[in-house]
């Protein structure tokens, strides 16, 4: 009986203890652990909405990167197929003497072409703005129209309501993309072609003049086939005198070139014309070539000539020749359109038509019939010929017999 009673006593005892140890176990539990406050399933609802922002993200980079190579090959051509190089009013010059500089092929081309791919598409990255996506995070890899870019480090989204401060977790993504480009296995050999036709301009203008022999020849070269010349921008002529320079001692024209693909057009936007639309590739840049020095020996016409009268300019303006000593040509420097040159020859005294005390002059003029070919002008030597052999010459104008008069009769008697 008394085994019962304890038994009766004991249980009750038990289930308080049991209490307290609950109690204490919450009170430990809540003490390191924040406080569970979400319904159930909400963590889950912020989960799936982590995903759905990752997939909104990829989306917009697989667009940004799409547009962004457009946009690149547009940029690339107009920046004459380089990332910088020897600049004259906006053309980056093709240098065929040295190919360090700027003169691309299909290989450099490509290789530049990522330079402006990665600038362009971090500058729709940056823009984007539900979540930060990493910048210069990608290496391209060009597999014929497909555009592959293989990230270098994950996407991180923040699972977390918009209100929350802190996230409860992060949601990683690799943001890898493979998109295609359409624009009819566009694949850079047009710099090749463009390469061969410069070098054919410039073996034809080698040792003539440059104004004249790409007047003559740059359409034949260029408006053919998949190529056409065109404006670069509004206002601008398809190719243009830009300037001269010198280098090491020798005399250079640059010329700006426009070059459009009939072939090909991409959607891209342009600065000058200030819109984005769908437009043919043009490419720009420029070529030099080397000027050509008056030449002029005291008797044939000088290589300025070649242009028509029309069409004359000094070689002080240098828009088509120069002059390597100005001093030493004056034929070359001097004059106005018509230029009529050549050399008097002196004759007899009192020849042609002339008087006694005039020499007789004659000449070759070029070109022909561009003036006059015979010449009277007094002469003293013709007036005494004795003057300078046993007179002096110390006076102009004198009646003294030791002295020649050395100017015109009717000069002294002014």
């Amino acid at each position: 009986m008394s085994n019962k009673k304890a038994a009766l006593f004991f249980a009750p005892i038990l289930v308080v203890m049991m209490v307290v140890g609950l109690i204490f176990a919450w009170s430990e539990i809540t003490g390191k652990y924040n406080a569970f406050n979400k319904k159930i399933g909400e963590k889950q609802f912020e989960i799936i909405d982590s995903y759905q922002t990752g997939e909104k993200a990829l989306f917009y980079i697989d667009q940004a990167a799409k547009y962004s190579a457009y946009q690149s090959i547009y940029d690339l051509a107009q920046n004459g197929g380089c990332i910088n190089g020897d600049e004259h009013s906006s053309y980056i010059l093709w240098d065929i003497d040295n190919q360090n500089q700027c003169y691309p092929n299909v290989e450099s081309s490509k290789n530049k072409f990522f330079t402006f791919l990665s600038n362009n598409l971090n500058s729709y990255l940056s823009k984007y703005e539900s979540v930060e996506l990493p910048l210069d995070n990608y290496e391209f890899v060009l597999d014929d129209n497909n555009l592959i870019g293989k990230a270098s480090g994950n996407l991180e989204i923040p699972i977390k309501e918009e209100d929350e401060a802190e996230p409860s977790g992060t949601y990683f993504i690799n943001p890898s993309f493979k998109v295609k480009v359409n624009i009819d296995d566009y694949d850079f050999s047009d710099y090749d072609e463009l390469r061969a036709r410069v070098e054919q301009l410039v073996s034809i203008c080698e040792n003539k003049n440059p104004e004249l022999c790409i007047n003559e020849n740059i359409f034949n070269i260029f408006n053919k086939d998949e190529f056409v010349l065109g404006e670069c921008h509004i206002g601008e002529e398809s190719y243009e005198f830009l300037e001269s320079v010198e280098e090491y001692g020798t005399k250079y024209r640059i010329y700006g070139v426009c070059i459009k693909s009939n072939n090909y057009k991409v959607y891209a936007y342009d600065q000058n014309k200030g819109d984005a639309s769908l437009r043919n590739i043009v490419y720009k840049f420029a070529l030099k070539f080397e000027e050509l020095p008056c030449d002029d020996d005291g008797y044939d016409i000088t290589k300025c000539r070649e242009l028509s009268c029309e069409e004359y300019h000094g070689c002080e303006s240098r828009d088509i020749c120069f002059c390597t000593e100005p001093s030493s040509l004056p034929n070359a420097c001097y004059g106005s359109c018509p230029l009529c040159w050549g050399l008097w020859s002196p004759n007899d005294c009192g020849g042609g038509e002339c008087t006694d005390t005039q020499r007789y002059l004659t000449r070759q003029v070029m070109p022909s019939g561009c003036g006059e070919t015979t010449q009277c002008t007094y002469d003293r030597w013709c007036a005494d010929p004795t003057c300078g052999l046993i007179y002096t010459r110390s006076c102009e104008c004198a009646d003294d017999e030791n002295c020649c008069t050395l100017l015109p009769p009717e000069k002294c008697e002014e």
